[in-house]
């Protein structure tokens, strides 16, 4: 065999030696996409999956399911489906996400998405309050009214001022300020002026009680009772208190 002859079938032995080689490495290669489209369907299966056991949270009556199922939603990389269903519906139990995918980094149309869904509530929210509460601001206002009522009556412990709270909330200002001054007169003060703050709210509750007599809604009736046993208790800091929820209490 010449030189040249030698020559000319290096290249090929040269190819035919790291062919192998070459299909090993595409082998490996298509094998590893193929794994990558294998797993991502099947996190995609999963997501599907955990979705559909999220949805019955987002029908919940109870606000802290719905608010658990919107968090998931969003952990799950649904952010904006979480964002459309809470304006869609209105949910102030997804303000706290709302508020969370608002501060998003890097994410400006979630941010600005989560903003626009926070301004809907908001519009809804006033108008409920306008509706129910006759301010903008709702429940809050009146609570307000009734905080500022318990300071001048000298009020320091959270169970009398919840009580006054409470009260203005239920009967208005007005009302609330004839009681506070008639058990104030037949008790020669008021815990401002001097007069022991839970003897003074132990009779506002009963001068309240006999106020309203026979009268007093059922649950006004419930309200004044949980005061009661608290007072009874002497839990004057709502140490032991644990709220219930609205179905325990029916």
């Amino acid at each position: 065999m010449s030189a040249a002859e030698v020559k000319r079938k290096d290249p090929w032995d040269k190819i035919s030696s790291i062919t192998p080689l070459l299909l090993g490495v595409a082998i490996t290669g298509i094998g590893a996409f193929f794994t990558q489209v294998y797993n991502y369907r099947q996190l995609q299966l999963n997501q599907i999956t955990a979705l559909e056991k999220l949805r019955p949270l987002l029908t919940s009556d109870k606000p802290e399911d719905r608010e658990f199922g919107y968090a998931s939603f969003a952990a799950l990389g649904y952010e904006e489906v979480a964002v459309r269903i809470i304006q869609i519906k209105k949910d102030q139990s997804g303000r706290p996400v709302l508020i969370e995918l608002q501060k998003a980094s890097g994410n400006s149309q979630l941010q600005s998405s989560a903003s626009d869904a926070l301004k809907s509530l908001d519009e809804a929210k006033s108008l409920v309050n306008k509706l129910e509460y006759g301010d903008t601001r709702g429940i809050d206002a009146w609570i307000e009214r009734g905080d500022k009522l318990a300071v001048d009556l000298g009020l320091k412990t959270k169970l009398s001022r919840a009580l006054i709270a409470s009260n203005v909330i239920t009967f208005g200002l007005p009302r609330v300020k004839r009681q506070a001054e008639a058990v104030s007169r037949e008790l020669g003060g008021n815990p401002a002026s001097g007069v022991d703050e839970k003897a003074w709210a132990t009779r506002y509750l009963s001068a309240m009680m006999e106020d309203r007599g026979p009268m007093m809604p059922a649950i006004v009736q419930r309200r004044v009772s949980e005061f009661r046993t608290l007072i009874d208790k002497g839990d004057w800091d709502l140490k032991t208190y644990k709220p219930t929820s609205p179905e325990s209490s029916q």
